[in-house]
């Protein structure tokens, strides 16, 4: 499990666009469905909700080279760190 949550953090934080029009607005479907759905089902942790949130509504995928997908000032970092902290190794 641990590894699928990881490729899906990496997956959103490289080609997810929330500004693309139907993620924006369409309400239902979009990209990146199962990838969200996987990792929302999976962690639980406090502010997981929120890095989630704040990821399907302004993340712009435009940005990913420049942002550190391990820094723990964003909401991959955190991520990433809440799964590497609470999820073994396969």
């Amino acid at each position: 499990m641990k590894d699928k949550l990881i490729a899906a953090v990496k997956e959103i934080h490289f080609s997810y666009d929330a500004f693309f029009i139907t993620n924006k607005y369409g309400s239902e479907g979009g990209t990146h469905v199962e990838e969200f759905k996987l990792v929302k089902h999976n962690l639980v942790g406090d502010k997981c909700p929120n890095a989630l949130a704040w990821i399907k509504d302004q993340w712009d995928c435009y940005y990913a080279e420049d942002s550190q997908l391990e820094d723990l000032n964003n909401p991959f970092g955190y991520l990433l760190d809440y799964i590497n902290n609470n999820f073994k190794e396969e």
